[in-house]
This record gives structure tokens, sequence and C-alpha cells, in this order.
């Protein structure tokens, strides 16, 4: 059985209306191309990801769904704003077995700022978006992350290393995963999935 090709979809809860509009269609471009997104933490992070992969399915965020849709989106609690965990496509990191052991935990702290003071229900939050990079059994990395993070920096490849704000810990775990960082924030990452949505190959 094929595995689905997967990615990662987060958004920093600053992003600007237009950069989460831009961030679900590229989801919805990816949902049709057969790409299983992953996402995790604030439900802002994921909201624009999730509308997008619903889109070409039809399915009404706002009704019930009697069919999963390609994505897992982890959550640090059993509920989450208005999402609520079913363990088949809304899953409560809670209940994982890294997260039991620390394993998650431990990955989130290595690659966070150490001089933030964070409360336990935002260390669940960050804890969330380790599944969603790395995989539940922290064993199958995304291809790829598409983001939008404010501020970036670059390695002297011209790679994404970090950022400021809420996206630093998740850049910073791509970046040392080796996992591609498309980053809307930084026009030439956008030009080019602008190009890859409208098909243009000039």
């Amino acid at each position: 059985m094929n595995q689905p090709k997967q990615y990662t979809g987060l958004c920093a809860e600053n992003a600007p209306k237009a950069e989460r509009q831009f961030l679900c269609v590229v989801a919805e471009k990816l949902a049709r191309e057969g790409y299983f997104l992953r996402s995790g933490g604030l439900e802002e992070y994921s909201s624009p990801f999730e509308a997008g992969v619903l889109a070409p399915i039809g399915i009404d965020p706002e009704a019930p769904r009697s069919i999963s849709p390609p994505m897992h989106i982890y959550l640090p609690f059993g509920m989450a704003g208005e999402r609520v965990a079913d363990q088949e496509t809304y899953i409560d990191i809670q209940r994982l077995h890294h997260m039991k052991t620390g394993q998650y935990h431990e990955v989130a702290s290595a690659h966070r700022d150490v001089r933030l003071t964070i409360s336990v229900n935002r260390s669940f939050e960050l804890d969330s978006v380790v599944p969603a990079l790395l995989g539940s059994d922290l064993n199958k990395k995304s291809l790829f992350m598409v983001c939008w993070a404010s501020n970036p920096t670059f390695d002297n490849r011209n790679m994404i290393n970090d950022c400021s704000g809420s996206m630093s810990m998740a850049v910073r775990i791509a970046y040392s995963h080796g996992i591609e960082i498309f980053n809307t924030a930084v026009p030439t990452h956008k030009h080019r999935l602008l190009k890859w949505i409208t098909g243009d190959n000039r």
C-alpha cells in the first residue's frame, strides 16, 4: 500500500488575512495533487490549511463529516477551540505513546528559545507541532513544510533556519531535520508557489 505524500502546514497566528487565504489555496492545490496534510498547535496554525483540504472534497467545515479528509491535525488536548479529537483526523497528543514518554516535549524543548517562559498549556501547544513535522512515531518526517513565518533568517545556503514569533520552534525543527521550508512571507517562495498553482512553467 502506497504511503501518502505528507507535508506540514502551519501558519503564525498573526499572519495577515491575505496570507491565510493564499495558504488555503496552496492547501487545496496540494490536496488535489494527492498530498496529505499534517498540522498542529493553535487553531490558527492549521485553520487555513484545513479549509483548503476540505474544499476539493466538498466538506463543509461547519458540518459533520461522513468521510475522513486527507489530514491529521494534532491537538494539544482532547478539545481545542472548536476542534474535538476523534483520533482519526483530529488527534489528541495526550493519548499518543511518544507524548506519554516525553519525547515530543524533548524535541520541542531542544528547539525552542530557552529564554521564553511559557505555561503548561502553551508547552502542550508547542509539543503538538512535533508530530505534525516528524510523524506520530517520530520516524516519518514531512516532505516539506508550507508556512507563513515572519522575519525569517537564512543560513549560508539560503535555507531558512529561524524566524521570529510563534513559528520559531517549528522552523528550527524543520531545518534541523532537513525538511524543506516554503515560507510565503519570503517573496521568492511565494512566487514559486504561485507559479506552481497557476501552472506557469516559465
